[in-house]
């Protein structure tokens, strides 16, 4: 009766939580609304989680973006050398002659600076990514209004709708940023030209900026969802699902790429005392949440931007992007075993889970991966051997 009266309880509130939703329509609405123009129509941590990656496509983009627009402004610019034209004609391909090298020069610096970023930069990154199209939309604002005063403003209207293709960003900065941009093309256009035309450019800009408000609205969203799916598959192919750690084929991919490129750090390798008499004793249910437990307390230690990984059975493993010494190291492991110790206690109060750890500081003479390995668990196998519940280095730092 008392299952009964829970399972009827849960239904109550299901059915409570869906009237609920059914009795304000306005609010899911907005709540939708909002998610779009914010999140790009994922949820907050969703969207958090896959910014380093939109921030490593914005500065691709942008590199080959620059590239293909410095090209493109040479070519501009080489054109205005051909034919021979009217005095009048003359001193507007001399304009234009300048602007194109001004701009082609624009986009050589962005791409150098680009370059130079870091790829985890997310802020520098986007407002390179900003500078970059706010000078291409400078010089479809002059080439619409002041240098051709007397021609409708086609350049400007191309570039409103095909311009927000190449930065992903929270929907409502992109769309805040083309309607500032549109206020500016108003005001030289109204400045610039006459009355008609003016307003022919203005009926012009309002439509090309909603369909380029709606159209980036929607490109925004399918890129970050697409964003989202990939990095929740990539989390599903290299996490471990029972400790929430990495795997150890993606634990091994990292610490290789790091090894390789920065050639310092600190490895460690632990294993639980006595696991397979935890498993016989306990049973398998308890021994899967003993590695919880562990991998729990292995990531309150050790936080990002430290590595932690499982490598199968009780093997746990943590790298250190840090050239630490051997004081802080020991310092820092005595904390996690202390802190196994009192958390991840066994039914039994006569005794408790515990860790043997090997540590390895990465040297010169850790050429690779495997050698890293093979010292610490040499260092891990002395701890054992001491008696468990212990850490050791590795032998050439004794």
């Amino acid at each position: 009766m008392k299952q009964l009266f829970s399972y009827e309880r849960v239904a109550k509130r299901i059915a409570n939580i869906r009237l609920t939703k059914e009795c304000d329509p306005i609010k899911n609405i907005l709540s939708i609304i909002k998610k779009a123009f914010i999140y790009g129509g994922v949820e907050k941590k969703e969207f958090e989680d896959v910014e380093c990656s939109l921030s490593i496509k914005n500065r691709n983009t942008l590199i080959y973006a620059s590239c293909a627009f410095a090209l493109l402004f040479l070519g501009m610019f080489l054109s205005t050398y051909l034919g021979t034209d009217s005095e009048a004609l003359s001193s507007l391909r001399l304009r234009s002659r300048y602007m194109y090298l001004l701009v082609m020069f624009g986009c050589i610096c962005v791409t150098f600076i680009a370059k130079k970023i870091p790829p985890k930069r997310n802020i520098l990154i986007l407002i390179t990514c900003y500078l970059f199209l706010t000078g291409l939309f400078f010089f479809a604002i002059w080439c619409g209004t002041c240098n051709q005063p007397y021609y409708p403003s086609v350049t400007f209207c191309v570039f409103l709708v095909a311009l927000p293709f190449l930065i992903i960003d929270r929907p409502y900065r992109v769309s805040l940023y083309l309607l500032c941009v549109c206020f500016v093309y108003i005001f030289c256009s109204n400045r610039y030209k006459e009355a008609e035309l003016f307003r022919l450019d203005a009926l012009n800009c309002i439509c090309f900026l909603y369909l380029s408000t709606a159209v980036g609205l929607l490109t925004q969203n399918l890129r970050i969802s697409e964003a989202v799916q990939k990095r929740l598959i990539e989390k599903q192919r290299d996490m471990d699902p029972l400790s929430g750690l990495l795997n150890k084929s993606a634990f091994e991919r990292y610490i290789c790429q790091a090894v390789e490129k920065k050639g310092h750090g600190v490895f460690l390798i632990m294993d639980i005392d006595d696991f397979k008499l935890v498993n016989d004793t306990y049973g398998h249910v308890y021994g899967d949440a003993a590695i919880r437990m562990v991998a729990d307390c292995i990531k309150k230690v050790f936080a990002s931007p430290a590595v932690t990984g499982r490598f199968g059975g009780d093997e746990f493993v943590v790298y250190l992007d840090e050239d630490t010494d051997k004081n802080s190291i020991a310092e820092r492991i005595s904390t996690l075993q202390s802190l196994i110790r009192t958390t991840a206690e066994l039914p039994s109060r006569e005794a408790s889970i515990t860790v043997s750890i090997g540590v390895r500081r990465i040297n010169s003479h850790d050429t690779n991966y495997i050698k890293i390995l093979d010292h610490a668990d040499k260092a891990l196998y002395r701890s054992k051997r001491l008696g468990k519940n212990r850490f050791s280095f590795s032998n050439e730092e004794d």
